[in-house]
């Protein structure tokens, strides 16, 4: 009897996308059903190209009167990368009965992987990666380092698809690129340590920065020492026994011994002080500048500005260009009621990004947060700059990892296309360099590359 043959479908086991390993060993699994009513044996031959570049060996097998039957054909692929079309030859006793030609091809090539990392919370931390890279060939080790900002400590990693150490509380994970991995790293804020202040034997003048509480509460720490406190009132120029702490007043505190004195996390510093004609103790919450721009806002109201030095117990009388500190006592008069407000020097939160090594035939190029770009405020994207012009985004990167850099001739074809670089920190300088496509940080001689 002439044997018939169908080919109803063809696939791979462990297909991957784009394709197979060069040199691998796969299986194609072809379903064939036998049409006639008798058992009949075929064999089958597949191969890859015409002519063939590989082909398994001769398969063997019979196949029931109208039934169908999943038959494997294991075969090495080639070595070089590109795409083969396949090719199913079955036969009956040695004559071909089809050639079936599938109109899937198979893609050879080295497997990558992508690797993308997100902060939890935004702004909380960053993650080194070790290599770098925007893609990973299959089976690559990656090592990922989680590093906390100030207030936060590292938590846990998490993610998708589920990877081998997802959930470990380890600051360093080391990560085997198997698949595309998206790898949150995650960080809880935590508590400041206790604010603390040496006190020496005999009274004290401090500025009190801990949140408001009880008397008894605020010097648990060094209640066997405590003599008296005191709290000078400005505006009735008298002192009292205060009952309540008041965050950032000033208060005469005398203990026996030298100690010191710990009283929890700090409050919210005050951003201005009430003044009021005569004498006034005033504990100073701006930023550490000189004594002219700190005092700037009531110089034509000062008459006499003093520090008191708990050390020496002796008043001190600055000098104009002497450093202003934060949390610093000052005990000053001033000839009427007003306001102290605590100058802060100008603070630039953004980043600048400039070109080194320009190649020749650049013409124009742009920067921006690459996918996360939309998740910044302003929007993170340079837009079209000439070759020396430079970026200057006014607000803070959070120690962006994603950032892309690329560039274009006159007949906008891409000379360099660069992505993932960083971490990018507010107040720094960053210059690409388009020859050697490395990120640098130049804000200080000689510079560092940074991605």
């Amino acid at each position: 009897m002439k044997g018939q043959i169908i080919l109803r479908n063809l696939q791979w086991s462990g297909r991957h996308n784009p394709g197979f390993p060069p040199g691998s060993t796969q299986t194609a699994v072809a379903e064939l059903l036998n049409p006639t009513s008798s058992i009949l044996p075929y064999s089958g031959r597949l191969c890859l190209d015409k002519p063939a570049v590989v082909c398994t060996g001769t398969k063997y097998f019979n196949i029931d009167a109208g039934a169908t039957k999943d038959v494997k054909f294991p075969i090495l692929m080639p070595i070089e990368e590109g795409t083969y079309g396949v090719y199913l030859s079955i036969f009956h006793n040695d004559e071909l009965l089809e050639e079936y030609r599938p109109d899937e091809d198979v893609v050879i090539g080295i497997i990558k992987y992508t690797l993308d990392i997100a902060i939890e919370p935004p702004g909380a931390g960053y993650v080194t990666k070790s290599p770098s890279k925007t893609a990973y060939p299959a089976g690559e080790v990656v090592t990922l380092t989680a590093h906390p900002y100030s207030g936060y400590e590292f938590d846990h990693w998490g993610g998708w698809p589920p990877y081998l150490g997802v959930g470990s509380t380890s600051s360093t994970l080391e990560l085997p690129m198997t698949d595309d991995w998206w790898v949150v790293a995650a960080f809880r804020e935590v508590a400041p340590p206790p604010v603390g202040i040496a006190l020496k034997e005999g009274y004290n003048l401090v500025g009190y920065t801990g949140k408001a509480q009880s008397v008894s509460a605020a010097f648990a720490s060094i209640e066997p020492y405590l003599a008296v406190v005191y709290y000078y009132n400005n505006a009735t120029g008298l002192y009292e026994i205060p009952k309540t702490m008041v965050p950032y007043a000033v208060y005469w505190i005398a203990v026996t011994r030298n100690c010191t004195w710990t009283y929890g996390a700090e409050a919210t510093p005050p951003t201005s002080a009430q003044l009021y004609t005569g004498w006034n103790s005033v504990c100073y919450c701006g930023p550490s500048q000189s004594v002219e721009k700190a005092v700037s806002s009531i110089t034509d109201y000062i008459l006499i500005l003093y520090y008191f030095d708990n050390v020496s117990k002796s008043y001190v009388t600055p000098r104009s260009s002497d450093l202003m500190l934060p949390n610093r006592v000052c005990v000053l008069k001033v000839d009427r009621n007003c306001v102290w407000t605590f100058v802060a020097p100008e603070v630039v939160t953004g980043f600048s990004l400039s070109l080194m090594n320009i190649l020749p035939t650049l013409v124009k190029w742009n920067a921006n947060f690459a996918e996360r770009s939309f998740d910044y405020e302003p929007m993170a994207d340079s837009g079209w700059l000439a070759w020396n012009e430079t970026w200057h985004y006014p607000s803070d990167p959070l120690g962006c990892t994603t950032l892309r850099v690329w560039g274009l001739d006159a007949q906008d074809n891409i000379l360099f296309d660069v992505g993932k670089k960083g971490p990018i920190y507010a107040n720094r300088k960053y210059a690409f360099n388009c020859q050697t496509l490395k990120l640098w940080d130049v804000t200080e001689y000689p510079g560092e590359i940074v991605g």
